[in-house]
């Protein structure tokens, strides 16, 4: 399976709010995974990529819409209204930039138990036992990662594959860390966890979504690499 990585806005640099999205290439799970679990996992990698530009485009707009805010003088009558509705369409923007971030951080992290579930069932010998992907809170992986996405066991001939996967469990594992230290949890579950707040009130971190979209990624390649070899 090849998996090709890019920044949504098309640039390799950026703040560490960037996203990060996947092409997806299923070739190699053809055949190796019943049609519905591999049909499930390339739904939701693309899904995924969605909720990871939709996201992005939220976050530039909120940035624009902060620097036309800092652009209308406190101190010029002539500005009143301009302040006014730059700052009410801030607040908008960041609002939607939160919503838009729980979005994402609701199908990564389906995405991410699936798969975490797909490559446990298939190093057992026990696919057959997978389930249908049923929406996951994120907050119950941010509570217990261990328990969500545990460590996967790969073969040796792929150690390469589960270094890159040991290091994306453990960049969501302390992004889990990070959030249940802070209380906010809950706020990932999903637009109106998000929205159910007033906007700015919690810091939601972009290294959820982004962190568990990357692991979920890397265990369907480890399938992909797995079913290569078979």
């Amino acid at each position: 399976m090849e998996i090709k990585c890019r920044t949504a806005s098309g640039d390799s640099g950026g703040g560490p709010w960037m996203s990060v999205i996947y092409d997806l290439v299923d070739d190699d799970l053809a055949g190796a995974l019943p049609d519905k679990v591999a049909a499930q996992l390339f739904d939701l990698g693309l899904a995924s990529n969605s909720a990871a530009l939709a996201y992005q485009h939220a976050r530039l707009m909120e940035e624009q819409s902060h620097n036309a805010l800092s652009a209308a003088p406190l101190d010029n009558e002539g500005f009143q209204f301009r302040r006014l509705i730059a700052d009410e369409q801030a607040q908008t923007a960041l609002a939607m930039t939160e919503q838009h971030l729980a979005t994402y951080s609701l199908v990564a992290a389906t995405y991410a138990t699936f798969a975490s579930k797909v490559i446990t069932a298939v190093m057992a010998g026990a696919l057959l036992a997978v389930e249908v992907a049923e929406p996951v809170q994120p907050s119950s992986v941010l509570a217990d990662p261990d328990w969500m996405i545990p460590a996967v066991m790969l073969p040796a001939g792929t150690m390469g594959v589960l270094r890159d996967v040991e290091q994306a469990r453990q960049r969501v594992i302390t992004a889990a860390t990070a959030a249940r230290s802070s209380g906010t949890i809950e706020c990932y579950d999903g637009r109106r966890a998000a929205a159910n707040r007033s906007p700015g009130e919690i810091d939601l971190s972009a290294e959820v979504p982004i962190g568990l979209h990357a692991y979920a990624t890397l265990l369907v390649e480890a399938l992909g690499s797995l079913a290569a070899d078979r």
